[in-house]
């Protein structure tokens, strides 16, 4: 029987870990200089008798072997009665002598990967509990759950003798927000009971700190989402250029959703300006349509993020070095050569994605912060065919124009409420966006626009209140309008398309993005 009385060292370290990166070398610290005794499991127990430490087995504790393929090893009193137990209770001290339970002061897990590998059996049981087990009594137990720990742990034993009880609760609430995290994933995959439950629980891991957020007296980082979607900002690839900046990540999931919405059937290049598109064209290949693209507002397009859902050649390089600066292009894949050219833009931030060849909309739910709260919908990915639209004027769109809407309408349901989208050729010519009234938000586009609004399809994204807006759009010579209808006087703007000979189509739903 295992006897308290008979252990050879003052202290000990419970330790099981499953990536065993760094650990010979923390306990043969703990063991050789602080003179921990040490129990382990299965293979890290192997692992450190190998390497020359004293190890008692956790089967050698329990006198019960490991069952159930190593399902059930330290589900045990006399394993959580030694991490549980409070020692300035005397009772508690009591009951361990009477059962034999060796006091544990430290205990170091590493839950099995189960966010790499989604698979029952790696869904940790035993390290979960230890680890809640060992961070619920901070006040006696040293928990480790973190190989980035070990290191600071042996500094300040080194510094003090001890590990301090600030460290120690730190540690413990580390621990609660790793086991919730680790608990929120395996949710995630045995599915939802039902949309939009009673709890919500969001599963994301910080990537990286990042320099600053929006501004520079902001602090930012970048966390990863457990979601899986070959099309997340984490899955690219960074080229060359500067680390991304808070800004640049937003502006980038941007055009990666406009391409999204433009498919991958054609080629397409969008240029996206503080996360509204000011460029974006479909072309016969990729060189027209970046041309185009960057065309559409080249005035806006200086310092923007650019994205084309065809590889980047020699050629097309050299056509975007030639336009200006942009800090970050977005890509499938790119060619050596055209690295080298872009190797004189040192602080162009290159990112790759196979993936954009054919570019997916995402499935995640659309989660929006508000003080003290959070509003969350299902993401807008609701795509329009010819068939979803209503003609209601005596003029019907041509083919041609129908087209036209349909490109029209997936910028516009990218851009900032309110919006108006001007377009032709499959090319945006202007826009409107972030207007409180639709009518400056018509304004502004055709401003923008000026000669090029002659022969337009205009795109709104929410009904027009007042036949106002489009009465400058069709003075402007906009062509064709699609818009979602629904006002109270839609009857007075269909009265002016009709006069003017202008189809317009309705939608019956809207595209709001605040």
């Amino acid at each position: 029987m295992f006897n308290i009385r008979c252990m050879n060292f003052r202290k000990t370290a419970l330790i099981s870990v499953y990536d065993k990166t760094g650990i010979v070398d923390f306990a043969t610290t703990l063991q050789k200089k602080y003179f921990y005794s040490i129990v382990s499991t299965g293979k890290t127990a192997e692992l450190l008798l190998k390497n020359g430490l004293d190890v008692k087995k956790v089967s050698d504790v329990t006198e019960f072997p490991e069952i159930l393929g190593g399902r059930v090893k330290t589900l045990h009193p006399k394993i959580f009665g030694g991490i549980l137990a409070d020692l300035s209770n005397p009772e508690h001290k009591k009951e361990l002598k009477k059962h034999s339970i060796a006091p544990t002061q430290m205990v170091v897990i590493d839950l099995y990967p189960f966010e790499e590998e989604q698979t029952i059996e790696q869904i940790d049981i035993g390290g979960v509990s230890l680890l809640r087990a060992a961070a619920k009594n901070f006040s006696n137990v040293t928990v480790v759950s973190a190989i980035s720990d070990y290191k600071m742990i042996l500094e300040e034993m080194e510094k003090a003798g001890k590990v301090s009880l600030f460290t120690r609760k730190q540690l413990a609430a580390k621990v609660f927000r790793k086991t919730c995290y680790y608990d929120s994933i395996i949710s995630e995959y045995l599915g939802n009971a039902g949309d939009f439950e009673d709890k919500l629980l969001l599963s994301f891991s910080k990537l990286l700190d990042l320099r600053y957020g929006e501004n520079q007296h902001q602090r930012g980082a970048f966390y990863n989402s457990s979601k899986v979607d070959a099309l997340r900002i984490s899955n690219f690839q960074q080229m060359q250029g500067k680390e991304l900046s808070f800004n640049n990540i937003l502006d980038i999931d941007s055009v990666v959703n406009t391409l999204s919405f433009l498919g991958g059937k054609r080629p397409a290049s969008v240029v996206v300006k503080h996360s509204n598109p000011c460029g974006a064209a479909y072309g016969s290949d990729v060189y027209e349509s970046f041309e185009k693209a960057w065309n559409g507002d080249s005035l806006a397009a200086f310092g923007g993020i650019v994205g084309v859902s065809r590889g980047v050649d020699e050629k097309l390089a050299t056509q975007m070095i030639s336009k200006g600066f942009f800090e970050v292009l977005v890509c499938p894949e790119i060619t050596k050569k055209a690295l080298e050219l872009f190797s004189q833009k040192k602080n162009l931030r290159i990112m790759t994605n196979i993936n954009l060849y054919s570019p997916s909309l995402p499935k995640e739910i659309d989660f929006k912060h508000v003080r003290g709260g959070a509003l969350i919908q299902d993401f807008d990915s609701l795509l329009l065919n010819p068939k979803n639209l209503k003609t209601v004027t005596k003029v019907k769109p041509t083919l041609k124009q129908i087209n036209e809407m349909l490109f029209a309408w997936s910028i516009c349901r990218v851009s900032k409420s309110n919006t108006i989208v001007l377009s032709k050729n499959l090319s945006l010519i202007s826009s409107g966006v972030g207007q409180q009234d639709r009518k400056r938000c018509c304004e502004l586009a055709i401003s923008k626009a000026e000669e090029r609004a002659k022969g337009t399809v205009c795109a709104s994204d929410a009904f027009f209140p007042f036949p106002d807006g489009p009465e400058l759009l069709i003075k402007a010579g906009v062509s064709a309008i699609i818009q979602p209808g629904g006002s109270i006087k839609d009857h007075e703007t269909i009265d002016l398309c009709n006069k003017h000979k202008v189809p317009m189509v309705f939608t019956d739903v809207r595209c709001f993005k605040h």
